[in-house]
C-alpha cells in the first residue's frame, strides 16, 4: 500500500492520514512503499505514527534520483507533491546540464539519505527511475 511521508495532498492533516493507513492494515495489507519524499523527518514521522497506532509494516522507501530538473518538476506536479525550495535552488541552475546535474544529485542524495544513530537507515531503499 503507499504511505506519504510528507502526507498524502488530500488529507486534512496527518493523524487522519496515519489513520487511514491503519485502516489499510487493517483491511490486510502487508508492507507500505512510501511516495518520494525529500525530507527523511517525513519517512520518520510516518514510523513514528504506525508505532504509535501499533503497526509495525515492513516500509520500502521511494527515492527519486534527480537526473533531470524540468522532469522532475513534471513529475512532482503531476502527483501532487510539491518540491521544497531548496531542491528548486539547488538543481534550477543546472537545468540545462545533465552531467552538472547528476554531480550535484550524488552530493544532495549523500546529504539527504546520511545516516545516523539517531536515523538509522530504512529497512529497504526503492529507487524510482526518471
Amino acid at each position: 500500500m503507499a504511505g506519504f511521508p510528507e502526507g498524502h495532498v488530500l488529507a486534512p492533516n496527518r493523524d487522519a492520514d496515519a489513520q487511514y493507513l491503519k485502516s489499510k492494515t487493517d483491511a490486510g495489507a502487508d508492507f507500505i512503499i512510501t511516495q518520494l519524499f525529500f525530507k527523511q523527518s517525513g519517512l520518520f514521522r510516518l514510523c513514528g505514527a504506525f508505532k504509535e497506532i501499533g503497526r509495525e509494516q515492513a516500509r520500502h522507501s521511494g527515492i527519486l534520483p534527480i537526473t533531470d530538473y524540468n522532469a522532475l518538476v513534471r513529475f512532482c506536479g503531476l502527483a501532487g507533491h510539491p518540491l521544497q525550495l531548496r531542491v528548486h535552488e539547488i538543481f534550477r541552475p543546472l537545468a540545462d546540464d545533465p552531467v552538472k546535474t547528476w554531480r550535484q544529485e550524488s552530493v544532495f542524495g549523500r546529504q539527504t539519505n546520511q545516516r545516523t544513530p539517531q536515523r538509522p537507515a530504512p529497512p529497504a531503499t526503492l529507487l524510482y527511475p526518471q
